[in-house]
């Protein structure tokens, strides 16, 4: 798999079992995300860090910003950013990721008070 041959350093293979699920129009759109983001690992073990920065961002327009991976990605971007030295850049990054789960956890809260509040508007009715 492309992964292993990515952990064994041998990212051009894995680059040319990556690119055909990533620029194709067929299957799904997560596989084409994972690959864009598993080429994006390949660039940046190249040291290739504006074509891996590149390929982060495209893979992130796809995601679902509520999805754990697209969180996961986001640290993934900071990483590229702090090697291409765009430190500036990779803090409002981090900005609004700290922004994003301070509202993840608002919203859990009001989860919470509302599951408290259930009993007892049950036992008023």
């Amino acid at each position: 798999s492309a992964v292993a041959l990515l952990q064994v350093g041998r990212s051009a293979e894995a680059r040319a079992l990556l690119l055909p699920i990533a620029s194709g129009r067929w299957g799904f759109r997560q596989m084409r995300v994972a690959a864009l983001m598993r080429l994006s690992t390949c660039d940046f073990l190249d040291e290739l860090y504006d074509e891996s920065l590149r390929k982060k961002r495209l893979a992130l327009s796809m995601m679902s910003p509520r999805s754990i991976q697209f969180r996961v990605a986001r640290y993934a971007e900071v990483a590229t950013l702090v090697a291409l030295q765009s430190s500036a850049e990779a803090r409002a990054v981090l900005r609004g990721i700290d922004a994003d789960a301070a509202a993840i956890a608002q919203d859990v809260a009001v989860v919470g008070q509302v599951d408290e509040l259930q009993p007892q508007l049950e036992k008023s009715v």
